[in-house]
């Protein structure tokens, strides 16, 4: 069965919290209870949900604890600990956004009580919104290693536990994931490898930037080329644009080097909405794939293939991403910017005739060299490719992308003349049509933007 959905155990996976909850709860001692406890009294009881790890320290000292005021002055504490001192494990944020952009369904389960998830999560930069569900110990009646809170994040995600992997660091964590019915991937971050393995965990890794490639396959997702995509980003940052592309082409395996560019411009876009990153990486990346695709095209013509379909997405999105129709106010478009991506355009749209891609692909080729013909004011030019855009997707039986484009051809003869009553009236009755389609509203939305855009222009 394939794996769709990934669930997260917090401590120890997405972050290391663990030494200030107990430099927390040794406070909470001994502010409350004047007793001096030690940080090793805690290890037995890691991962098994606060009062549990409170009470077994308590229990050792002879300490009658008052709960639930006990840890809520433990988790007060704490939340003041951790602030601007709590980063994300190696690799937590860029594996969670990789398996957002594949389409993969992504559960935090932690045994931890809901004010320190939120706490934590706040101070990593992982948002509860970054996953479709979560978790917590104020869900479940049994802690780990009973396997209920697994259960239930299966459940909540809509998946039987079979074709969920856990993500877990500590024995008790994996014991629980083994009995609810799920894959386990054990971070060796807590604990030891032999610890990890004698309760049957299947996959080891020592966190998720470095990610076995059995992992990969396990989740249909390419996860390879995680920690070159995560020091290209420290690159950008800290040097510049250059030093980040020297890193990704240097890269032995020129598909993980693709793979690299293709997430970074999303990345960049989306997360750090740095368009003239975004160009640069995404050129870089289509000059390195059609270089390299030529070299190895006679002794390797599917790798071949498989490069220049990279880039071709890379081409698309580096396109639609510098288009001024989608009027983002967050975004500053120039004119060499649009220029560089009607040039990624015509490269992505090339791509899509030359490898005979289907027709949905050719239709939103030509709409998108059409959407920057539309943006430069050549009319006629951009009726013409989104005509092109109509007939291919009619051909794919795709009817929003097929009223979409026909959508475009109205907008755009209304644009030629916006006082002409006729050509408006054309334009609501595309609108109309375009609305009955899936995510119509949202496509007439489009249409709206754009319309305003280019009026004002």
């Amino acid at each position: 069965m394939p794996i769709d959905g990934i669930i997260f155990d917090m401590d120890g996976v997405l972050c290391d919290s663990e030494p200030y909850i107990c430099e927390a709860a040794c406070l909470m001692f001994e502010r409350v209870h004047k007793q001096k406890v030690q940080p090793e009294d805690f290890v037995p009881f890691v991962g098994t949900g606060e009062d549990r790890y409170l009470g077994g320290v308590a229990e050792k000292y002879g300490v009658k604890l008052s709960m639930p005021a006990n840890k809520v002055q433990t988790y007060d504490i704490y939340l003041e600990i951790i602030k601007g001192r709590l980063p994300p494990l190696p690799g937590a944020v860029a594996f969670i956004d990789l398996l957002h952009r594949s389409g993969k369904k992504r559960a935090v389960a932690t045994s931890a009580d809901r004010v320190k998830l939120d706490g934590n999560l706040a101070q990593i930069g992982l948002p509860p919104d970054k996953f479709n569900a979560v978790v917590t110990g104020d869900d479940v009646q049994r802690k780990k290693p009973d396997p209920q809170i697994f259960q239930l994040a299966a459940q909540k995600l809509g998946l039987e536990p079979s074709r969920c992997m856990v993500v877990e660091d500590a024995p008790n964590g994996v014991r629980a994931a083994k009995a609810a019915g799920c894959l386990c991937l054990g971070l060796t971050s807590s604990f030891s490898e032999a610890m990890l393995r004698a309760e049957g965990v299947d996959f080891i890794a020592p966190n998720l930037r470095d990610l076995p490639k059995e992992v990969g396959k396990a989740i249909g997702v390419s996860v390879e080329h995680l920690p070159v995509l995560i020091r290209a980003h420290e690159l950008l940052k800290t040097q510049d644009s250059f030093a980040a592309i020297e890193h990704i082409t240097g890269y032995e395996n020129p598909r993980v080097s693709m793979n690299t560019f293709a997430d970074m411009v999303v990345e960049l876009y989306w997360k750090h909405r740095d368009l003239p990153d975004v160009i640069a990486i995404g050129r870089a990346g289509v000059q390195f794939g059609l270089t390299t695709a030529a070299r190895v095209a006679k002794d390797d013509p599917q790798t071949a293939q498989q490069l220049r379909g990279v880039v071709r997405a890379i081409a698309y999105n580096v396109a639609s991403f510098a288009w001024p129709g989608w009027n983002e106010s967050d975004l500053e478009i120039s004119k060499t910017d649009a220029a560089l991506g009607l040039d990624a355009a015509k490269t992505s749209l090339r791509l899509v005739q030359e490898m005979n891609e289907a027709p949905i692909k050719l239709s939103r080729g030509h709409w998108i060299v059409g959407a920057y013909h539309l943006s430069g004011g050549s009319h006629r030019a951009a009726i013409q490719e989104f005509e092109k855009a109509v007939q291919h997707a009619k051909a794919a039986n795709q009817i929003g992308d097929e009223r979409l484009a026909a959508a475009y051809v109205k907008l755009t003869e209304l644009l030629e003349s916006p006082t002409h009553p006729k050509r408006r009236d054309a334009l609501e009755s595309a609108k109309t049509s375009l609305a009955q389609a899936p995510a119509g509203d949202e496509l007439v939305a489009q249409i709206d933007t754009a319309l305003r855009v280019f009026l004002k222009n």
